[in-house]
């Protein structure tokens, strides 16, 4: 009985509740895709042809690149996600653009440029220099790379001269800053079409895209196709009779191979006067050529010649420049507003030169993603998730009510036994039972106990008897309610008394 006293607390511990998420049979969650882009001139809401094979790169692209320069803490791409939560199960590619940088510091030459003023010359094997006490940090768009696919090939030369006359010993040096701690460094990066592939979780709102490796840059192939349609093919994606219809036309690759260069061999003519006319559409003509192929469309991810040879101009408008050297050596205010963001005041380094350009294509990726010219792009579908309340039972807490029911059904049992074991007993001399008697089934006991002195007397209800005599003597027994000294008690009477 004690013990059931602190059942309670037990009890209101055995069910909590507590948010969880489930699956939504409604709603939509979605992420976008592209494996075609068509960055070039004469398409509808493109960019304006300035030269051969050149031109302006949309506007759109334009700010991606200013977003990833500027602004990286902001780049992510739109998605659909009706309740802020939402699941990709399967990992998806898209078509975009890469970088791969390289410290290329050991490269430099450094020769006097004049000796009484302790000038020096920093030159890299590509003919690329700048002059201390001139300039801080340069850029120079190259504008080809060494995997032949067309690309944009970036080289950056830092350099602090650290013995100027104001007895600053180079910029801020960090321990692992070798730039900073040596006071010149150079750097080379890439900038290619590439395929990225994610995984991908939504959560309270926020998209985390995690990048898993990348196509190989050198996986992109064209034919001489006017327009030069870089392509490469996701094998993973095809069926077994179209990757054998590949191969059967030259193609080698193995089932570990995942990506491979493609020449799409579009008819020149057709593709170049719908390309600029826009008299046809692009997806249309692209589509067919695959169709004909036998071959999924979806499969395969193209950038065109033009779309890259314009982004290298682009680059090179933006990028190619000085930042000049000033009497601190810090760095003028003027020159290009590029530069100034990566040289950062001169706390610039490889590390923060290689995360630019990584921000930078991981934006122009996601404008790719975005844009209007999309092939067969289809986003890739999740599973929406939706926030209920869950109710969750805690089986330790029952531990202790448990024990104490099958401790109290073990009491009733051997109650049960013992009483069955007692009211079993012979009786004894005169009517009395031979063990304890059990009178909890007649109301009898208690009427017996409570008649008056004298009653109790001629009735002899001290010597324990068994139940039967105890009806036996009611059936023959009449009592009334009367007063006595001990208040109102059951007393004997005749029958007419009553």
């Amino acid at each position: 009985m004690i013990l059931a006293l602190v059942v309670d607390p037990f009890a209101q511990q055995v069910v909590y509740f507590e948010p969880c998420k489930t699956n939504a049979t409604a709603g939509t969650a979605s992420i976008p895709k592209s494996n075609l882009y068509l960055g070039a001139a004469g398409l509808p809401g493109g960019p304006l042809h300035v030269g051969a094979g050149i031109s302006t790169v949309a506007i759109g692209m334009q700010a991606a690149i200013n977003n990833g320069v500027f602004d990286p803490e902001n780049i992510q791409v739109k998605y659909n996600c009706n309740t802020g939560n939402c699941t990709f199960p399967e990992s998806y590619s898209s078509l975009g653009f890469c970088s791969t940088c390289r410290d290329v510091s050991s490269d430099l030459k450094l020769t006097p440029f004049d000796k009484s003023s302790g000038r020096v010359n920093y030159t890299l094997p590509s003919g690329f220099s700048i002059t201390s006490y001139m300039s801080v940090f340069a850029i120079n768009i190259n504008g080809s790379v060494s995997s032949g696919v067309p690309g944009t090939n970036v080289q950056a030369i830092f350099a602090y001269n650290n013995t100027n006359t104001y007895g600053l010993q180079g910029t801020v040096c960090f321990e692992g800053d070798e730039w900073g701690c040596r006071g010149y460094g150079a750097a080379e990066c890439d900038i290619l079409p590439c395929v990225r592939s994610y995984d991908a979780n939504i959560e309270n709102g926020y998209l985390q895209e995690n990048v898993l490796p990348n196509s190989e840059f050198s996986k992109f192939n064209t034919s001489n196709d006017v327009l030069f349609l870089w392509t490469t093919v996701d094998t993973s994606c095809l069926s077994s009779s179209e990757k054998t219809h590949l191969q059967n036309t030259g193609y080698r690759f193995d089932n570990d191979t995942r990506w491979s260069a493609y020449a799409t061999n579009i008819t020149s003519d057709a593709f170049f006067y719908q390309h600029y006319t826009m008299n046809l559409s692009d997806t249309a003509i692209i589509n067919q050529y695959y169709t004909n192929q036998s071959l999924n469309p979806s499969c395969f991810n193209m950038i065109d010649y033009i779309t890259l040879n314009s982004l290298d101009a682009y680059f090179d408008s933006i990028f190619s420049a000085v930042l000049p050297y000033d009497s601190y050596g810090y760095g003028t205010a003027e020159g290009s507003s590029y530069l100034k963001q990566i040289y950062n005041v001169g706390n610039v380094s490889f590390a923060s030169f290689d995360s630019t350009f990584n921000n930078l294509t991981m934006s122009m990726t996601n404008f790719v993603r975005q844009s209007s010219f999309q092939l067969f792009g289809s986003n890739t579908t999740g599973q929406v998730i939706k926030q209920v309340t869950c109710v969750r039972v805690r089986w330790r807490w029952l531990t202790f009510p448990a024990i104490l029911v099958a401790l109290t059904l073990l009491f009733f049992v051997l109650l049960v036994v013992q009483t069955r074991f007692d009211t079993g007993g012979k009786a004894g001399a005169n009517g009395t039972a031979g063990g304890n008697l059990v009178y909890k089934s007649s109301a009898l006991a208690a009427l017996v106990h409570g008649l008056d002195t004298k009653t109790q007397e001629q009735l002899d209800v001290t010597t324990r008897g068994s139940l039967d005599k105890v009806k036996k003597d009611a059936q023959t027994v009449y009592v009334k309610w009367t007063p006595t000294e001990n208040g109102y008690k059951l007393a004997q009477t005749s029958p007419s008394g009553l």
